[in-house]
Order: C-alpha cells, then sequence, then structure tokens
C-alpha cells in the first residue's frame, strides 16, 4: 500500500466515526493546499474536518499528483469514498469541499 493508499485510508476512517454509517448532513472537509512542484504537475495538501468549532487534521503533506484535475477536489473525493464506499451514499449528495 502506498503513502497515499495509507493516509486516505486514514483519513476515511476518522471520517466515518465522526459523521456515522450514513451522514445526516453535509461532510466538509476543508484542504490546504501546502505546497506545489515547479512543473504543476504534483502538489502537498492537507485535510480538515471542523467539528465542535474545532479543526481536526485528518491528512496533513498528502502528495497528490496530476494534471488537469482539481486535485484538492480528489483528495476530498478519495477520503470520502474510503469512509463510506459505495453503500448508497453519494458523494454529491453529502460532500462539501472547501479550500483554505
Amino acid at each position: 500500500m502506498s503513502k497515499y493508499e495509507e493516509a486516505i485510508k486514514q483519513a476515511g476512517e476518522i471520517v466515518l466515526k465522526e459523521y456515522s454509517e450514513k451522514p445526516k448532513e453535509k461532510v466538509v472537509i476543508y484542504v490546504v493546499t501546502n505546497s506545489t512542484a515547479k512543473s504543476n504537475l504534483s502538489g502537498k495538501y492537507s485535510a480538515y474536518l471542523i467539528r465542535n468549532n474545532q479543526p481536526r487534521c485528518i491528512a496533513y503533506d498528502v502528495k497528490v499528483c496530476g494534471c488537469g484535475l482539481d486535485r484538492t477536489f480528489e483528495l476530498a473525493y478519495n477520503i470520502f469514498c474510503s469512509a463510506y464506499g459505495y453503500n448508497g451514499v453519494r458523494y454529491q449528495d453529502y460532500l462539501r469541499k472547501e479550500n483554505l
């Protein structure tokens, strides 16, 4: 398992604990851009949840590669899918991503 997959799995487990089996509200994942490569083909990002007015880091300095895509959304989407899989929880209904 790669570092990326491991980080996504751990973050997904935290999301699942915070929001339960099927979320009753939108899961808001805040993504911070820590750095980007000079070539702009990869970047390092951190993901946070805010619960009870307190930020909680769920993934720190995760490297996401890709060109021509929203890497922050890819990170949030993969965390959400790691938590809820495909158990009838559609990301369109329950996931909201915010960039900080």
